[in-house]
């Protein structure tokens, strides 16, 4: 910043809106997100004046300027000893019981838990997990929009079964088309980093209907 200050923030809009941020467009890291769909690796941002600390790192600043980072995690990509003789199915007892431990952990909280609901095999697996922990009445949602062009415009006949079999407390929440594009403004500016995916606008939406519940 100016001056020689430093200032820090989770998001880009939290720093762009205290002012004094160069906000052109750093041309690598639009090279960047162009190439490796929406993501600009660190240290870098899209925006020239705002760089990132890389995923699992600490920065360490003394007060005469000297700087410091430390990783104190990444992922390990080897294979450990003690899991080279490992059969097909203890590699899906270890996978479940980490997404048990995941599912648990994300169960710790002080306001109702909810879960987006597809029907599909990720959002299926952790509501049937959840129910597995002890969930009952557990929220969950699912989105839809209009049929157009032939295309059904929800999945409600997958997400209905799954919400049937755990007994979930389910939502079905239709959008209609109209909805659409006088919310691509707001979904927009709710962006930490801009992202390119097709559904930005139904997730800003459905998020509108599920804050009303949970």
């Amino acid at each position: 910043a100016p001056g020689g200050a430093l200032r820090f923030a989770s998001s880009l809009p939290a720093l762009v809106a205290a002012g004094d941020v160069d906000t052109e467009l750093d041309p690598i890291a639009l090279q960047h997100y162009l190439s490796f769909h929406s993501v600009v690796p660190a240290p870098r941002t899209i925006l020239r004046g705002v760089n990132k600390l890389p995923p699992g790192t600490i920065m360490r600043i003394e007060p005469d300027g000297r700087r410091t980072e430390t990783t104190y995690w990444e992922p390990v990509f080897e294979r450990s000893v003690e899991q080279v003789g490992w059969s097909e199915q203890d590699w899906r007892d270890a996978v479940l019981a980490s997404l048990r431990t995941a599912v648990q952990r994300r169960l710790v909280a002080d306001v109702p838990v909810g879960c987006l609901l597809s029907g599909g095999l990720d959002s299926s697996l952790i509501v049937g997990l959840l129910a597995e922990a002890g969930q009952h009445g557990l929220a969950t949602f699912s989105i839809g929009f209009e049929s157009a062009g032939g295309e059904e415009g929800d999945e409600f006949k997958y997400s209905d079964v799954i919400a049937r079999h755990f007994d979930t407390d389910h939502h079905q929440i239709r959008i209609d088309s109209s909805r659409m594009l006088p919310a691509l403004s707001g979904a927009i500016g709710a962006m930490s980093e801009p992202m390119m995916s097709h559904d930005c606008v139904a997730f800003y939406l459905l998020s509108q209907e599920v804050s009303r519940h949970v």
